[in-house]
């Protein structure tokens, strides 16, 4: 079941993939991020309250055997568990948890009752970028490839929403809802500012920059703060090593979102080729492989991709081939 691999990230005791899973359910959908945040709780307050973990699993383990027991002696007999036995079953099992029995049926009880809130879903194609207002009057601004999920209006006391990809964010200021942002590794908390989330699923790195006032930033699903960022700081979480390093972010965030402006801060060659192949809908293919390690720094306002491609041949020695019917960029040279 999901809420047990949740629980076995909460315990610490989930391997790196099922963490990367839990991650994208929490954010792909706000139910599981409540089920989450809920079962968190509970083990807190278990923790307070010392509950003896691994006396409950032991005991847990042997009334599992005994009933697989029961079971093959009595195979074909139909055999249907009282409300009795069902609650004692859930007790033994909080138990384990550290979660007590009358926590859980409360919480499930309001869970099943929860109305659910209709979501919608905005999303970028490669080669596209789009401006979109939410319900509070918050700005989006998405990059290519890129999609936001949020519900059709805040409700409870926080505005919460679901993104893969880059987008800027110009929040309004409400300090009785906090605005998050969860990506499949971070989330980020504001009260209203102006930001950038680059966070894309299959990318190493997440990043937070902001423009404007205050954002907090923590891992996706934990309480305490991982940083708090102010104007023109930046945030890097590498996904790999579960590390984060905090700049000074030099150029100016809004300024070159709106215009659409492309940044190249010491990147690989490598590196650069995703990015304009998500900005430009088109293929880069390396034929000389020492080409994708060449660094660049650059920025570039809104310009046709022949025309990036010639100001970086100023700096480094390569050839390109563009085929504009196949949308296919073949680079080539004897590298760095």
């Amino acid at each position: 079941m999901k809420e047990e691999l949740m629980i076995r990230v909460l315990l610490g005791k989930a391997s790196e993939e099922e963490a990367r899973q839990v991650a994208e359910w929490l954010a792909t959908d706000p139910a599981y991020q409540a089920i989450f945040d809920q079962l968190s709780r509970s083990l807190q307050q278990a923790s307070a309250q010392k509950y003896d973990t691994a006396t409950g699993l032991e005991k847990l383990k042997n009334r599992l055997q005994q009933e697989k027991s029961a079971e093959s002696d009595s195979s074909f007999i139909y055999y249907r568990p009282t409300y009795k036995q069902i609650f004692r079953l859930a007790a033994s099992v909080l138990v384990l948890l550290g979660v007590g029995w009358l926590g859980f049926v409360w919480y499930w009880a309001y869970a099943s009752h929860k109305p659910s809130v209709a979501m919608m879903e905005i999303k970028t194609m490669r080669g596209q970028r789009k401006q979109v207002t939410l319900p509070d009057g918050s700005q989006l601004w998405l990059s290519a490839a890129s999609k936001i999920r949020f519900p059709r209006s805040f409700q409870g006391n926080k505005r919460e929403v679901f993104m893969d990809g880059e987008i800027f964010f110009k929040v309004s200021h409400n300090k009785e809802k906090p605005f998050i942002i969860h990506t499949d590794t971070l989330q980020v908390q504001v009260l209203g500012t102006s930001f950038v989330v680059r966070s894309y699923l299959n990318h190493p790195k997440t990043t937070v920059t902001v423009a404007t006032g205050k954002v907090a930033v923590s891992l996706a699903g934990a309480s305490h703060k991982m940083a708090t960022l102010t104007a023109s700081q930046s945030l890097v979480f590498h996904k790999n090593t579960q590390q984060a390093s905090v700049t000074s972010e030099l150029n100016v965030v809004e300024s070159r979102w709106k215009e659409g402006s492309l940044v190249f801060d010491k990147l690989t060659f490598a590196e650069i080729a995703t990015e304009l192949e998500r900005y430009y809908d088109v293929k880069i293919v390396f034929a000389t492989p020492k080409l994708a390690q060449c660094v660049f720094k650059a920025t570039f306002k809104p310009m046709h991709l022949e025309q990036i491609l010639q100001v970086l041949q100023q700096t480094k020695s390569f050839h390109y081939e563009y085929n504009r019917q196949n949308k296919k960029v073949i680079l080539s040279g004897k590298g760095c």
